[in-house]
């Protein structure tokens, strides 16, 4: 197998258990939050579990995308702590996610443990046509639950601001249940395009601090977590998704153009500078020093660039902006958030006592 070949687990069979270890985890997802803590606060999970567990949704094959704020290594999978047991012991029920190459399959044992665990292997740099991204969208139309971080990176500012979100989100949504692959692949007919939902945590970097001491693998006990889970933005997020996706192929109008006469969100939310952020971790170079490989000629990606001009300059703002949209609509949840929990607006990472004091300028 080439380096950069990329092996994507297979969703489990209808009515099957999720994998022992899936389970595990998901355990200790649950005693961390409830023993580990000082206190877990979650608002939402109600209407969240009526729309996982939605018997309608299930039988039509809706998909799910989550999607939240990155602030600690621990975000993934303990937020997820806060569901009821039995959700990781359905597979149907169980969230996919997206996992960084370059960090969590960097050797055979943790690529077992993180495939296992329904983590899509991911390459950073390769950009948007690469098989998680493929994957993703198959499982959204597939009626599963993927969960995503779209900033990329743990956001280590100690301001409350979300980073440029990456365009693989824009290219999900833009697709599933909406491209013209879903027809000629056959699931056209059926497939929907997904539910989205944003989420909004806090509380998590305490958990997992930067800077923080030995032992560095130890979380930390003590923090006040929450956990703001919003409602289906699709009621706004879908004529912007519809719009988009019909205008792709060969539109001579240009992105601002098709969407003039929509409300968009992302106007009142601008994007920060990156200069306000911490220096990114360089991205490790493809597997092998060999160049990312073009996508397989029968790949959705393949496609999509082919057929649906998904490479090019319209292509490519249509992401932009609906990616941008979506930050705005988790920056909004995150405001209200701040503001429901009485917290003052502004900070996300709250100041460790592990930092020493040439830092604390910064907040």
């Amino acid at each position: 197998m080439p380096p950069w070949e990329t092996y994507l687990p297979s969703a489990p069979p209808l009515g099957t258990r999720t994998h022992p270890l899936v389970r595990f985890v998901g355990l200790a997802s649950r005693l961390l939050l409830s023993r580990w803590c000082n206190s877990v606060k979650v608002r939402g999970l109600d209407g969240f579990l009526r729309i996982l567990r939605d018997e309608e949704r299930l039988k039509s094959g809706r998909g799910i995308l989550t999607y939240a704020n990155h602030i600690s290594v621990m975000d993934d999978p303990t937020l997820f702590g806060c569901m009821p047991p039995e959700t990781i012991q359905d597979p149907a029920l169980t969230r996919w996610t997206l996992g960084a190459r370059d960090i969590m399959f960097t050797n055979p044992l943790f690529g077992y443990f993180f495939r296992t665990g329904q983590v899509l292997c991911t390459d950073r740099g390769r950009g948007v046509f690469q098989p998680s991204i493929d994957k993703s969208i198959d499982l959204l139309e597939a009626g599963a639950w993927v969960h995503i971080f779209p900033e990329g990176y743990v956001n280590m500012s100690r301001k409350s601001r979300c980073r440029r979100f990456k365009w693989g989100v824009g290219r999900m949504l833009l697709e599933a249940g909406r491209s013209a692959f879903s027809k000629s692949a056959g699931s056209a007919e059926s497939a929907l395009a997904p539910l989205v939902v944003p989420i909004w945590i806090t509380g998590f970097d305490a958990m997992m601090p930067e800077p923080r001491g030995n032992p560095r693998w130890l979380p930390r006990p003590g923090a006040n977590i929450t956990i703001d889970i919003g409602k289906p933005i699709n009621a706004t997020l879908d004529p912007l998704l519809d719009t988009l996706s019909s205008s792709t192929s060969g539109d001579e109008k240009s992105v601002e153009e098709c969407v003039s006469d929509l409300d968009i969100l992302s106007d009142a939310y601008p994007l920060p500078s990156e200069s306000l952020f911490p220096e990114r971790t360089p991205l490790a170079p493809p597997p092998g020093g060999v160049p990312w490989p073009v996508p397989l000629a029968e790949s959705r990606s393949a496609h999509a660039i082919e057929k649906l001009g998904a490479d090019s300059s319209f292509a490519r703002h249509a992401r932009s902006l609906v990616s941008n949209e979506l930050r705005a609509h988790l920056v909004k949840l995150g405001a209200e958030s701040r503001k429901a929990g009485g917290v003052p607006l502004g900070l996300v990472h709250r100041l460790m006592d592990e930092e020493d004091e040439s830092n604390r300028g910064l907040l």
